[in-house]
């Protein structure tokens, strides 16, 4: 009776009279304080563990736009002009504005003019005279456009007087005009609705209030295509291949 409860759970010696020189030695070398017994309870624990990462910030756990080729090619665009001449109605370019298919601002700049301006048309363009200090040259802007633009399909309205502006030519199966799209037109399929109109029809939305603004249009025209993508898309497939456009 008096050895059976000598040894404890784990076959350490409960009475310390009988420690063999052996146990001694053992215990002599052994940093107690910092042993962690490699359990087979342990072992489980750091399976479990493996591999488990530390707990991501808000903004990386939420969903992200999704992106693919197509998506990557879509680039909305739009331009804001001032007036130059003696009648004031000959265009210059005054801002551009391009945005990507998430809608967030890829170039935005006011542009420095080539020539006396006679009508900063501010009212309608947001452009004042001090919003081109220091803005780049003509040249320098329509080389970033070019390079931007090359090889996307561009989205706007009435696209091809910012093309004219900006003296840039784009293939026209790369072109989508908000002003163009048949679908778009709201009663008379021969009028060409004004983007105010059709953002406020298709997206419930006031836009140019007070003057306008590139980025706000650019935006503007993006969403309402993507609105119809699925159907612009196929009826130009369509076109393309001659086949009858959908309904």
């Amino acid at each position: 009776m008096e050895t059976e409860n000598r040894f404890s759970l784990f076959g350490y010696p409960n009475d310390k009279k009988e420690i063999s020189k052996n146990w001694k030695s053992a215990l002599g070398k052994m940093d107690l304080n910092n042993v962690t017994v490699n359990t087979l309870l342990n072992k489980r624990r750091k399976k479990r563990t493996k591999g488990v990462s530390k707990i991501k910030p808000k903004e990386e756990c939420e969903p992200k736009p999704k992106q693919n080729k197509k998506t990557l090619r879509l680039l909305a665009l739009d331009t804001e002009m001032v007036g130059t001449g003696l009648s004031t109605e000959e265009n210059m370019l005054g801002r551009v504005s391009i945005v990507d298919y998430n809608g967030d601002v890829v170039y935005d700049t006011y542009v420095s003019p080539t020539e006396p301006i006679t009508d900063y048309r501010t009212k309608y363009s947001g452009i004042t005279p001090e919003s081109l200090i220091g803005a780049p040259s003509y040249t320098e802007v329509q080389y970033r456009v070019a390079e931007l633009i090359k090889g996307k399909i561009i989205i706007g309205h009435s696209i091809n007087n910012d093309l004219r502006v900006l003296k840039l030519q784009h293939p026209a199966k790369d072109i989508r005009d908000s002003s163009l799209y048949k679908p778009l037109r709201l009663k008379n399929p021969k009028q060409k609705p004004s983007l105010r109109i059709l953002a406020k029809y298709h997206l419930n939305r006031e836009i140019q209030k007070d003057t306008h603004c590139s980025i706000e249009d650019a935006r503007s025209c993006l969403e309402i295509y993507k609105k119809f993508q699925s159907r612009w898309e196929k009826d130009i497939s369509c076109r393309m291949y001659k086949r009858k456009p959908t309904k």
